[in-house]
């Protein structure tokens, strides 16, 4: 991306944050304690957090893109953080509901509900099975969280495990593209306590050599979250 265009794209994202006084995207969203567990049979990405072992505690967050009011359907993303998991620092993967086969998985895709959706990084990571895309299906497609489907403060409720009648929301995390093979299964276990909310999910900052973000449009979300994070330190500044 030249610079003329990384400024703009970094500019527009920073005047809807501070407009927004946070995220330009994904504004409206809810923190998880959850647990990673790798598949037995699972193909090795050379990414240790993803690699094992089973049982490791990571953050999840779920949000509504454009936080269109309920009942109307959004792009709903499921943000991961698997601390430590980077090199160095976290390992932050983000997803967004995209197109279900034989659509494609890159192309965003509007739903009602959080345990509906096909979510996936949409955009290519360079890896050691070559490029890849991540996607996170729930483990139970007909199952919905409420009766207020897609709005985030109906979420808390339904995800904590044991949660009645239909237990923990859970995903099988997989690989799209090079190789197709499910990785590991995501657990949501209840929401984090107030004032422990992760602060921002960043892809490009917290990555591993393992599973590099890569292509162009990847160069104008680094754009983006840069322009976005400014853009919510001006607010606060302001406020």
């Amino acid at each position: 991306m030249d610079p003329f265009a990384y400024r703009l794209v970094s500019s527009l994202a920073r005047a809807v944050a501070a407009a927004r006084h946070g995220r330009a995207l994904h504004p409206a969203g809810r923190t998880f304690t959850a647990t990673l567990d790798p598949l037995p049979g699972a193909p090795r990405l050379g990414v240790p957090a993803l690699d094992g072992p089973a049982g490791r505690p990571v953050v999840v967050r779920l949000s509504r893109a454009l936080s269109l009011p309920p009942p109307l359907p959004d792009g709903l993303g499921l943000a991961l953080r698997i601390p430590g998991g980077g090199d160095p620092g976290d390992l932050d993967l983000l997803f967004t509901t995209g197109g279900r086969p034989p659509a494609p998985p890159w192309l965003p895709y509007p739903v009602l509900d959080f345990a509906a959706g096909f979510y996936s990084t949409l955009l290519p990571y360079r890896s050691r099975l070559g490029r890849v895309r991540l996607l996170a299906v729930p483990v139970d497609r007909r199952r919905r969280l409420s009766g207020d489907p897609g709005r985030v403060a109906a979420v808390p409720a339904a995800v904590p495990a044991g949660a009645a009648p239909a237990g923990p929301l859970e995903f099988v995390l997989g690989l799209d593209g090079a190789v197709r093979a499910p990785l590991a299964r995501l657990r949501l276990h209840g929401p984090v306590p107030p004032g422990e909310e992760v602060a921002a999910f960043d892809p490009i900052r917290n990555a591993h050599p393992g599973l590099r973000p890569t292509g162009a449009v990847q160069r104008a979300r680094a754009a983006a979250y840069a322009g976005s994070q400014q853009g919510r330190s001006a607010a606060g500044r302001k406020g």
